[in-house]
């Protein structure tokens, strides 16, 4: 309560071996979270490197989308910049426009398709600057609490869902 905690869910090896719940909150409750936006980043990126939309995390980002990132070169660069740094909302939003041009597809297209269905997750959304414009990728992403934990186990055994690969492991 004093945390403002609504659910405390703790799973292994792919089931839920601990579940608390604080006021109308339960497994199916939409919960909006920003934590996970650069892991997602990253697991979408490892989903265009196994389809080979994208080469190398280490070439110039400009290489897929010229003058994306001034000052920044590689991809690398752009999953390794830590949440609460000044670059950090830019370069996931970047490395999302990126993703956007090598597959084809709006990002929360590209989310839905490459992870989320993957995962048999259920809807989800993400967070809009105006009508007319990009959706976040840095932040909130709204899904059911059963969603967020298919999302843990899939980091947790580094890119694996139900012996899945989803994305590259270590990229």
């Amino acid at each position: 309560g004093q945390r403002n905690t609504r659910a405390l869910l703790i799973g292994r090896g792919g089931h839920l071996v601990f579940q608390k719940y604080w006021g109308d909150t339960n497994l199916d409750s939409s919960v909006e979270l920003s934590g996970f936006t650069p892991a997602l980043a990253a697991l979408a990126t490892g989903t265009a490197l196994n389809d080979k939309l994208v080469a190398g995390i280490d070439l110039p980002a400009g290489t897929y989308l010229p003058s994306l990132v001034p000052g920044k070169a590689t991809i690398r660069e752009l999953l390794s910049t830590r949440e609460g740094t000044p670059e950090f909302a830019h370069d996931v939003d970047a490395l999302a426009r990126l993703l956007e041009k090598v597959t084809g597809q709006d990002y929360p297209t590209l989310v839905s398709e490459r992870i989320w269905k993957t995962l048999d997750a259920g809807e989800f959304s993400l967070e809009r600057r105006g009508r007319d414009t990009p959706v976040r990728a840095d932040c909130c992403i709204r899904t059911r609490l059963s969603d967020w934990m298919r999302l843990g186990e899939v980091l947790a055994n580094d890119g694996v869902f139900e012996g899945n690969q989803i994305g590259r492991a270590h990229v």
